[in-house]
């Protein structure tokens, strides 16, 4: 079986971690056990470990601990080998009982509050954060900007609503006890606990960006600099250098996240992709999406379904990682044809999201197709390619790289069609 276990650790960051610390390996065995068949995780070319979600079975008494104090602890989950599979933090937990349902979550949680105001004159102002240092040292910095619409002369009004919102939202939300949820499958005394996690890219969807400096510079450089200012959670980092010029200025509570993501669909100055993600040992990666060359068909998918390497190896699914090309035998093709372009191979696709699935060993592929801009909305979603890329400093809708088109999309743009 290609799961092995799954490691939970105390969070290796914050300073005062509920529940000190903290180390639980999990196996399919024993009476504190995980459920294999509960397993799920999923791997984006955006975001790098992306989310993962499990079930922990045992006694309740025993169970309890870790709904309490869960939230923010780390973890990691191997193969039968002891490869890493995936790699983030538990953002929510969801005890189930014989008699009753609770749940716990870090998804609204905020620390770090400045309400915006705007004084009689016009000007807008923007006070001191209203902080909860306790709960920083044990989740994390969650940073929130609220606007004030009501002109005033003071910054009063604007601090006490931050103070208002930080102390309603500093500690995590608990949904009420729901008696009407239980499972009667669930034996007395024993519970399901389910932990919800993302990767550690969700910190930095949760650290605000803002520099003063109207200028360019290298989009790379822009990367170092979100990481340097926003990056509490980012280990270490590899930035591959990347020359296309990106407006240093974010004066609108960007959040860092959003400000890392734009740096990789802007491109390079041939115009190809950069991918960002958060990977092993809280590790950023951002650099070139795999080259669109044929000797970059990683997978391949055989006529049993089976996913193996260019040699037929097969390849242990939970340990598969997005940005690479695979060619798919099942789907017919032309006998003798040589294309110019992966993109234009009927049996080549490229690999973006990685979605597995313990429960029948199953990994799902999403793809990432360029279209043309009008066919955008009918495609729709990240699997479909969707997703705008727009060249940095104009705006509108973009502009779609021509290169990366399919002999069928050129056709379409070169009929007027496209116009």
């Amino acid at each position: 079986m290609p799961f092995g276990s799954i490691v939970i650790q105390q969070n290796p960051v914050v300073s005062n971690p509920n529940g000190g610390k903290f180390n639980l390996s999990l196996m399919p065995t024993g009476l504190v056990r995980m459920d294999p068949l509960s397993y799920k995780h999923v791997n984006k070319v955006t975001g790098g470990f992306y989310s993962c979600k499990f079930d922990i079975l045992g006694p309740k008494i025993n169970l309890d601990e870790m709904y309490d104090n869960g939230l923010a602890r780390e973890v990691r989950t191997y193969n039968h080998q002891g490869l890493v599979g995936w790699q983030g933090l538990i953002t929510a937990t969801r005890q189930t009982t014989q008699d009753a349902q609770r749940m716990v979550t870090l998804e609204k949680t905020l620390n770090k509050v400045t309400v915006r105001y705007t004084q009689s004159r016009g000007r807008r102002t923007m006070p001191d954060p209203v902080e909860n240092i306790a709960s920083q040292n044990a989740y994390g910095i969650l940073e929130h900007v609220e606007d004030l619409d009501i002109p005033t002369k003071s910054s009063a009004k604007a601090d006490s609503l931050a103070a208002l919102i930080e102390s309603d939202l500093s500690d995590p939300y608990r949904l009420k006890e729901f008696r009407a949820r239980g499972d009667r499958r669930i034996p007395n005394g024993m519970a399901k606990l389910t932990i919800f996690c993302q990767g550690y890219w969700w910190y930095l969807a949760r650290r605000l960006y803002n520099k003063q400096t109207r200028s360019s510079a290298n989009a790379s450089t822009v990367v170092a600099a979100v990481i340097t200012a926003a990056g509490q959670f980012v280990a270490s980092s590899s930035v591959e250098t990347n020359t296309q010029q990106s407006y240093q200025q974010f004066d609108n509570d960007d959040l860092a996240w959003d400000v890392l993501v734009g740096q990789g669909e802007t491109g390079d100055t041939s115009d190809d992709r950069f991918i960002i993600g958060m990977y092993e040992d809280r590790k950023l990666i951002y650099e070139k999406r795999a080259a669109a060359t044929l000797p970059n068909i990683r997978l391949w998918r055989n006529n049993q379904d089976m996913l193996t390497d260019r040699s037929g190896r097969e390849i242990a699914g939970m340990t598969l990682r997005p940005d690479k090309f695979l060619r798919d035998t099942r789907i017919g093709n032309r006998p003798g044809k040589v294309y110019s372009s992966v993109w234009d191979d009927p049996q080549v696709t490229y690999v973006g999201s990685v979605e597995y699935s313990e429960a029948d060993q199953n990994v799902r592929l999403q793809s990432e197709v360029p279209v043309p801009r009008q066919l955008a909305g009918i495609s729709g979603g990240e699997g479909g390619g969707g997703r705008r890329r727009r060249r940095k400093g104009k705006r509108g809708p973009g502009k779609w790289r021509w290169k990366d088109m399919s002999q069928e999309e050129r056709d379409w743009w070169t009929s007027g069609r496209g116009k």
